[in-house]
This record gives C-alpha cells, sequence and structure tokens, in this order.
C-alpha cells in the first residue's frame, strides 16, 4: 500500500503537467461562482453591519418628536416637559433642533442650482450636537465658535451629486439670507434622501433636496425665532425595550397634550423613521435577488466544470481500456481521476480566495457609492465563502 499511494500521487501530478491549461481552466471557473456567490451573499451582512454601526457611531435617536408645521415653542419649556413624564429616568440625552424650510439657490456662473431644502439648527454647546450627530465627509464641522454666524454643513448627498466642496460657492435662501458652507456632512436622518411613500431608486432626492445644518443661534437669528425649537431628540438609557420605547412615546404624546393644548406633535422611534424603514426593508427583497443569482452562478461554474473534467476524462479513454485490459483494478483506475479532482477543487479554493476578496473590494467600492455610510465594511464572509 505504501508503494501504491505515491505512485497514484506520481500519475495524478504526471496528468497535472500534462493538462495543467484544462486543469487550471477549471479551477478559475470554480474560482469564479465560488467568489460571486460568496460577495452576493456578503452583500446582506456587510449592510446590517454597516447599518448598526452608522446609527450607533452618531448616536440615533430612539424617540424623535416634532411640533405640527408651522408651530414653535419655547426651548426650555419644550424640554422641561418632555424630561418631566413619568418615565423620565428612561431619557439619557434630550437634543432641541429648529427645523425651517426654505429654498436653496447654490447655483455657480457654469451651474443652476436651486432646489427646496430646510434649515436645521443644531445645538453646539458642550461638543454638540450630542444626538444625531454629523459624521463630517469634507471641510470642517460646525464649532461654538460659530455660534450666531452665517455658516452651514452641507448634507452629504446633495454635496456630491452637485459637486459642492467647502467655500467654492455662497449658499442663498429665502429671505434674501446668505451662507456659508464650511464643510459637508452625513447624517443619520439623511444616509437617504427619499421621497415620502416610496423607496425605489426613481424616488431618491438628493438632486432636489437639500439639508443645511446650522449653529442653533444661527438658525434662530435667520428666522427670527428667538429660544424656540420645534424638534427634539431623545435617547434612551441602556436596557430599555421597544415596548418600552412606545411606552415611552404615549407618556410624551399625553404630556404635550396637557402642557401645550394649542399645539400638535407626532412622534416616531428610530425604527419608524421613513430612511430607517427604507434601508432595511430593501434588505429582504435584494437579499432573494441576490441568493438567485449567486446560486445560478454557482450552479453555473459546478456544471461547467462536470463538462470539462468529463472531457479530460474522455479524452483518455483509450488508456483507461488499456488499464483495464492489463487487470488494473477499477477502483485504482477512479482514485487517478479523483485525485485530479482534488487538485482542481483545491486550486478553486485558493483562487476562490483570491477572487472572493477581490469581489468584495470592488462590490463593496459600489454599495459604498450607492448608500453613502459614515461606517461600510465589506469583511470577509467565511461561513459564506464555505457555503460556496
Amino acid at each position: 500500500m505504501k508503494s501504491r499511494i505515491p505512485l497514484l500521487w506520481r500519475w495524478s501530478f504526471r496528468d497535472l503537467r500534462e493538462r495543467w491549461m484544462q486543469v487550471l481552466g477549471i479551477s478559475v471557473v470554480i474560482a469564479l461562482g465560488v467568489a460571486l456567490y460568496s460577495s452576493l451573499g456578503s452583500t446582506v451582512p456587510w449592510r446590517l453591519a454597516s447599518f448598526e454601526k452608522s446609527y450607533e457611531e452618531l448616536n440615533t435617536f430612539d424617540v424623535r418628536l416634532e411640533l405640527t408645521p408651522g408651530s414653535y415653542l419655547d426651548a426650555g419649556r419644550l424640554e422641561q416637559a418632555v424630561r418631566s413624564v413619568p418615565h423620565g429616568d428612561w431619557i439619557r440625552q434630550v437634543d432641541l433642533r429648529l427645523r425651517v424650510p426654505t429654498s436653496v439657490d447654490a447655483s455657480t456662473s457654469g451651474q443652476a442650482v436651486l432646489v427646496s431644502g430646510e434649515i436645521i439648527g443644531v445645538d453646539l454647546s458642550q461638543g454638540g450636537p450630542q444626538v444625531d450627530k454629523l459624521h463630517i465627509t469634507s471641510g470642517r464641522g460646525l464649532q461654538a465658535s460659530d455660534a450666531g454666524e452665517p455658516v452651514c454643513i452641507v448634507e452629504h448627498n446633495f454635496a456630491s451629486y452637485y459637486d459642492l466642496e467647502p467655500g467654492d460657492r455662497t449658499i442663498r435662501i429665502s429671505g434674501g439670507e446668505s451662507l456659508k458652507p464650511v464643510g459637508a456632512g452625513m447624517a443619520p436622518q439623511f444616509f437617504m434622501v427619499v421621497q415620502e411613500g416610496s423607496g425605489a431608486l426613481g424616488a431618491y432626492a438628493q438632486d432636489r433636496f437639500a439639508a443645511l445644518f446650522v449653529p442653533l443661534e444661527t438658525a434662530r437669528k435667520i428666522t427670527g425665532l428667538p429660544n424656540q425649537a420645534n424638534e427634539v431628540l431623545i435617547t434612551t438609557v441602556e436596557g430599555v425595550s421597544e415596548a418600552n420605547l412606545d411606552q415611552l412615546k404615549v407618556e410624551l404624546q399625553d404630556r404635550m397634550e396637557q402642557a401645550f393644548p394649542e399645539v400638535g406633535a407626532s412622534l416616531e422611534k428610530r425604527t419608524e423613521n421613513l430612511v430607517y424603514t427604507v434601508l432595511y426593508n430593501d434588505i429582504g427583497g435584494d437579499q432573494e435577488m441576490f441568493e438567485t443569482i449567486s446560486t445560478l452562478l454557482l450552479l453555473g461554474a459546478a456544471f461547467g466544470a462536470f463538462i470539462l473534467v468529463g472531457r479530460i476524462v474522455e479524452a483518455q479513454r483509450r488508456e483507461i481500456g488499456i488499464n483495464m485490459a492489463l487487470g488494473v483494478p477499477r477502483l485504482r483506475i477512479a482514485r487517478r481521476y479523483l485525485l485530479m479532482g482534488v487538485q482542481i477543487a483545491f486550486l478553486g479554493v485558493v483562487f476562490g480566495v483570491l477572487l472572493g476578496l477581490l469581489m468584495n473590494e470592488l462590490l463593496g467600492a459600489q454599495f459604498a457609492k450607492l448608500l453613502p455610510l459614515p461606517y461600510f465594511e465589506t469583511p470577509f464572509q467565511t461561513d459564506i465563502f464555505a457555503q460556496g
């Protein structure tokens, strides 16, 4: 037995040398199928992990309270009302904002850019904003020294669409006011800019909506609403469940009706936010499509490899017949070709890993462009590759 095994390996390596081009080609076919299967199958865990990390790193709100359009309240009274709910101990942070719709003119001599938009005044005290932080993608962030100054951070999707760089133009808004962009940034509520009621690609609105983040004092000065706010972003302490958040929403609604009966308010959890639901709802449909495509590609690669290996065996029918005529056991003859199959499979795995890493980079880069997030990671998914 000890003498036969080396002989089988020598036969197998001889076949490998004689037909290295076929073996290499079949291995690449297998590798392509496995790499495409693993890369397409990895998009769901990539997105889920990236969404969660992006929301966590920017300290996204757990509950958001917004007054009815055109309504504003004294910021101090509004915060006091929020914190006075029965389960106020569940509340960790409260961040007040002033949001006002506006028109945005970011035109230059060579480009006309006139869209609808929104001024979002954020509290910069104590290094804020504390909730729904801004991830700066170019330029600089807002600083405490900017309070009251006509400066802004332009929402990333809008800035990217129009190639708007900090300092290359002045943005004019309703009322004849002008703002100087000092940077561009991402915010959780604008990871995608979508129109209400649709998450289709055609509904993305980054080309026709501009969110401008300004210091809270600047927003109040522009709008003539001193000490006013109309949005409250709330984060909760660790351990608060979804059921607790539902209860907190009810308590906040009741408290607002008691304290400010003349003003309406709407509340939503993070998971009810339009952008959040679009991002996560798209995953289900995409997963089914990618699973179907990747499985078909893998089956196609396997079938192609089967056909090519079969042709190698067919080409050696005469040699197989001679071995059988000489009385060589069929199992020993079969082992020779099984060893070739092992070599092809081994090379397919090695090339599959290399091609999988390359496909991860290429596919991840495309997803990062389609879904710009503060954090988008594409780690190699060993379990999905092993399935392939």
